[in-house]
């Protein structure tokens, strides 16, 4: 292959294909707002690509599980990326396939303590890459664990802080779309998490 911009582990590059081969799924569940794509693309940056993207060539080179490295890849000027053809798989597998991809990640929890002595192991130019914001690190390193119920001690919610509340997939979908939209309102597309809760707290109160 001549003219490939790509950056991964050497055991999947006999997997690449030109993104121009590739498309986004036009009925893909799972949103990637900028701040998604900046976190996955900075991942790409610091690691490259580790695991390839899961796609449908036999219908136009469909993503079905990697889209936001299709995008991010895309916004580094790559060429080319790593990805497995899944055409064995029927339109309500793949499609099925995609959500499972997503929700068995989002099952999964965070052990705070733990999260917070491996981001400070870690050099800044790694933990930068991590995709965990500055406040969320901050926070971490100075976090002195709240009363919890019994077996919930130390867990992250879902918005990235360390205050132990703990949501639903679907409520943080909920927060997620809120805070969009008041980064959009307050034209501040880094304002962080913790800072757009605290405003949107701060109006419902006034």
């Amino acid at each position: 292959m001549t003219d490939v911009r790509w950056k991964g582990a050497e055991a999947i590059r006999p997997l690449l294909v030109p993104l121009e081969s590739l498309t986004l799924d036009p009925e893909n569940a799972r949103r990637h707002p900028a701040s998604n794509i900046e976190a996955i693309a900075a991942s790409l940056q610091a690691f490259g690509q580790r695991k390839p993207l899961v796609v449908l060539m036999a219908a136009d080179g469909m993503v079905v599980a990697g889209n936001g490295t299709l995008e991010a890849a895309r916004s580094l000027g790559w060429t080319h990326v790593a990805a497995v053809d899944s055409s064995d798989l029927s339109s309500d597998q793949a499609r099925a396939y995609g959500l499972a991809d997503n929700q068995t990640t989002d099952l999964s929890e965070w052990e705070a303590t733990k999260l917070r002595d491996t981001l400070a192991k870690l050099p800044p130019i790694l933990k930068a890459a991590t995709g965990f914001s500055t406040e969320a690190v901050e926070a971490l390193s100075k976090m002195t664990l709240p009363s919890t119920p019994r077996g919930q001690e130390g867990k992250v919610d879902a918005t990235g802080g360390t205050r132990g509340i703990l949501v639903s997939n679907e409520q943080g979908e909920v927060i997620d779309r809120a805070v969009e939209k008041l980064r959009a309102q307050e034209n501040d597309p880094s304002m962080s998490v913790g800072r757009a809760l605290e405003l949107l707290c701060a109006e419902f109160l006034s």
